[in-house]
């Protein structure tokens, strides 16, 4: 029984951290049992770093005669929620840290040595391309969804499905205000209009799906798109 506590102890620190980083919108693949607690206790062996370093900080921890022994003030209760609690907290910040500010950096890092050994190749490393291109930037994407040749839906990217989901979903907004400024960019006067320039796209080639995104007016960002002028 001991060990399975001990065990726990041990990773509980590396699953909240790994939970932050996943409400932050990090990606969670399905992955093997062996390999997930791998994850866990990378995240937790940062995390316990960064406990002593704040307990020693808030002198929750203290150094013996010889730097060969760390003592722990576990003598009182008080002690003991306070450490406790410096773990939560410094896991929670490591997940968020990572997600944050680390992974972006470390994945655009090994990308770039990617495109040098795939001659200029880009792979990502982790999580859907989907998630990458729409969902991680935290961004507003204006989209075509197509199916077969047929036009599914325009508008809005508004809700998508967890990364680690059994299926990729998305809701898109669709208004008829759209479809209005769509056509009105294919003629003579909007033909300068954003939604003729095209940003990407996006082919899901299990499905048959296409998802073009189109550039937007900045004021779409703030107001209503408004009506279309009308040629006379």
């Amino acid at each position: 029984m001991e060990k399975y506590i001990a065990i726990v102890i041990l990773l509980a620190p590396g699953y909240i951290a790994k939970s932050i980083a996943f409400l932050l919108g990090a990606s969670q693949s399905k992955r093997g049992e062996i390999e997930s607690v791998m994850v866990y206790f990378s995240y937790s062996l940062f995390a316990l770093l960064a406990t002593l370093f704040g307990a020693f900080c808030f002198k929750l921890v203290g150094v013996c005669d010889s730097w060969n022994t760390i003592e722990i003030k576990f003598h009182s209760i008080w002690y003991s929620f306070l450490f406790f609690t410096l773990s939560i907290f410094c896991s929670a910040v490591v997940g968020a840290v990572w997600q944050l500010f680390l992974e972006k950096n470390i994945v655009k890092l090994f990308n770039c040595i990617n495109s040098k050994l795939r001659n200029g190749n880009i792979v990502f490393l982790n999580g859907s391309l989907f998630d990458r291109l729409f969902v991680d930037d935290l961004k507003k994407h204006f989209l075509i969804v197509e199916k077969d040749g047929r036009t599914i839906a325009v508008g809005f990217l508004w809700n998508w499905s967890a990364p680690d989901a059994e299926r990729v979903e998305f809701h898109v907004v669709e208004r008829p205000i759209y479809k209005e400024w769509m056509a009105y960019a294919q003629t003579e006067d909007g033909k300068d209009h954003p939604l003729n320039r095209t940003m990407g796209v996006y082919c899901d080639v299990t499905s048959g799906m296409v998802i073009r995104e189109l550039e937007y007016p900045f004021e779409w960002l703030t107001e209503s798109p408004g009506k279309p002028p009308i040629k006379i």
